[in-house]
């Protein structure tokens, strides 16, 4: 009877060191899931990757700025570029729909010998907080020499460039940039000598007879102009979203031949059909599938292919949410009793010490007991 017992006692021993075990690992599990949220995951990319300045096509191009903030929660962005400025030349306009001004903090854009910067942050308000990919600026290239030998880049310089976060684990000076792309630029001669957003030279031409005469120069093409894009029935809504994008726009001295509907979400699509005229009105329709916050854009292409600075429409897609019906007796809803949710504090610190130092000691008490049996 003796030996039973002692077995039985031997067996709870056994028992509680099983449970200490799995317990130990979970709380050490948790502390490696909080500093994991905590790691830096934004990325800021350009689209498109290449932009490419040739004879028929000299016209100033924009580059998107996108950032993916991953598992972090972006409150401020200070971008920090490189470019080459012997070949071309740029411009930044901030996405106002995502760093609101004067609400938040805007401080450039600086530009000046080769280098640029610019810092944004959503301000105080905790809805603009980015949490999904989105467009937060548009960089216009200007072409002002060929490039030689091979393309020059647009680079965002990742030894200055500082993202900042809100999520937990996050410090509130921690840098949580991961990364940061480039855009290749290739600029043609031709495209400088006799492309569209060249200045061609004019050439005299002179006669038989002693008159000189000189063809007049032909003007340089003008841009078309986006006027507004807007987004029907609304610009907001719960996935998966539904919309019509609705963008006007006109040229001077020429015809609109294509649009360029860009949905913030790697989705393009070009409209040509219905267009050719000074001034047109086209749509757009697109279902947007997963919830987040996109920067939708539109680009008028004219009769030379000239380009027009974007329309911009913020689209803010929410999670699909399906209300459970509750179900009744006797037309009066039951009430569902909460259930208690366990606290854990601080599960990286004194839960982890005590939960080590309880198996350590089961362990050592199962051991006596065994020596004394």
């Amino acid at each position: 009877m003796k030996i039973l017992r002692n077995k039985y006692f031997i067996l709870g021993n056994i028992a509680l060191l099983l449970a200490a075990i799995p317990l130990t690992l979970l709380f050490i599990s948790r502390q490696q899931d909080i500093r994991s949220r905590a790691a830096p995951t934004t990325r800021i990319t350009f689209a498109p990757t290449a932009v490419s300045f040739e004879g028929g096509q000299c016209s100033p191009q924009i580059v998107t700025v996108r950032l993916d903030p991953g598992e972090n929660i972006v409150s401020t962005v200070e971008l920090f570029l490189t470019y080459d400025a012997t070949k071309f030349g740029i411009s930044i306009a901030v996405n106002k729909n995502v760093f609101p001004d004067p609400n938040g903090i805007l401080r450039g854009p600086t530009i000046q010998s080769g280098q640029a910067s610019v810092i944004m942050d959503v301000g105080f308000n905790v809805e603009n907080l980015i949490q999904a990919p989105v467009d937060i600026a548009t960089i216009t290239i200007t072409p002002i020499a060929a490039t030689t030998g091979g393309a020059v880049n647009l680079t965002i310089d990742n030894s200055k460039t500082r993202v900042l976060s809100q999520g937990a684990g996050d410090g509130d000076t921690e840098n949580v940039f991961m990364s940061g792309g480039q855009s290749a630029i290739s600029i043609n001669a031709a495209c400088l000598t006799g492309g569209t957003g060249g200045s061609p030279t004019a050439t005299p031409t002179v006669s038989i007879a002693p008159t000189l005469s000189i063809s007049p120069t032909q003007g340089a093409n003008q841009a078309p102009v986006c006027s507004t894009l807007t987004a029907s029935p609304s610009a907001s809504g719960s996935a998966p979203f539904a919309l019509t994008l609705t963008a006007k726009g006109s040229d001077t001295g020429g015809t609109i031949t294509k649009a360029t509907f860009n949905f913030g979400n790697n989705t393009v699509q070009d409209v040509t059909v219905g267009l050719g005229t000074a001034a047109v009105t086209t749509e757009l329709s697109h279902t947007y599938q997963t919830a987040g916050v996109y920067s939708a854009s539109v680009i008028f292409t004219d009769n030379s292919g000239a380009l027009s600075s974007s329309c911009v429409a913020q689209i803010t897609v929410n999670a699909s949410s399906q209300a459970s019906p509750t179900p009744t007796t006797g037309g009066i809803a039951p009430t569902a009793t909460p259930t208690p949710t366990p606290t854990i504090e601080n599960p990286g610190g004194l839960g982890t010490t005590v939960a080590i130092i309880g198996g350590l000691l089961l362990v050592i008490l199962g051991g006596l007991a065994l020596i004394v049996l």
